[in-house]
């Protein structure tokens, strides 16, 4: 599998998109003192922004689409954007899906992104110069999981504080469970794995390398 790949919610896209817009947005606060001139309050990132513009063709035949399970007319891929759209109002979870992009070469991969998204919104452009192909502008926002906090009051008038979080994998495990924006290249090079990340998916039977997602286990060799 050679060039870009781009999958959502476990579905490859047909075209790779002409650009992919990627914003991460600082959270830095810069005030200015009367006599010390401005400061810089530096603060984690926030949340990755994503914008894409993917070609859904009308008819088959274009050699620059690929079709792993057959061609697909547009109102599939549309489904399922109304479908991701759609599940989060019932619940946020189900909203939250899978944006993957494989960048292979034929010296070997360069890197995957891989991160949580949900779908905030799309919007159908259609244009006479596309004949009957569809334009679908997607855009999609990272999403973290987060833990509520439970307050035990004590009569001394203390409190103590319980916070779940979701915590990453030790570097001496000789198993990993997959988190969100985890790559099989970036594991590979973290475990110094002989190999690189081909000997993780052979070792676990992995048929895609690039196709991964949060929750699941796999053996380091």
């Amino acid at each position: 599998m050679n060039g870009y790949d781009v999958f959502l919610d476990k579905t490859r896209f047909p075209v790779t998109p002409k650009k992919l817009d990627v914003r991460i947005r600082g959270k830095n606060n810069t005030l200015n003192l009367i006599n010390d001139g401005e400061i810089n309050f530096l603060k984690l990132p926030g949340l990755t922004d994503i914008n894409v513009d993917f070609l859904l063709p009308a008819h088959p035949g274009y050699p620059f689409a690929v079709y792993p399970e057959g061609f697909q007319p547009p109102e599939h891929y549309l489904t399922i954007l109304l479908n991701l759209k759609q599940r989060v109002k019932d619940d946020v979870m189900n909203g939250v899906t899978q944006f993957i992009v494989s960048r292979v070469t034929p010296r070997g991969m360069l890197f995957d992104t891989n991160l949580r998204v949900s779908v905030e919104d799309y919007q159908i452009l259609e244009d006479h110069r596309e004949g009957q192909d569809v334009v679908v502008r997607v855009k999609l926002k990272q999403y973290k999981n987060f833990a509520t906090k439970t307050i035990e009051t004590q009569e001394s008038g203390s409190a103590v504080v319980n916070v779940t979080r979701e915590t990453a994998n030790a570097p001496q495990a000789r198993s990993v469970t997959i988190q969100s924006g985890d790559t099989l290249w970036a594991i590979a090079k973290r475990y110094n794995v002989q190999g690189g990340y081909m000997a993780i998916a052979q070792a676990n039977n992995i048929s895609n390398p690039h196709l991964i997602f949060p929750g699941q286990v796999f053996t380091i060799p």
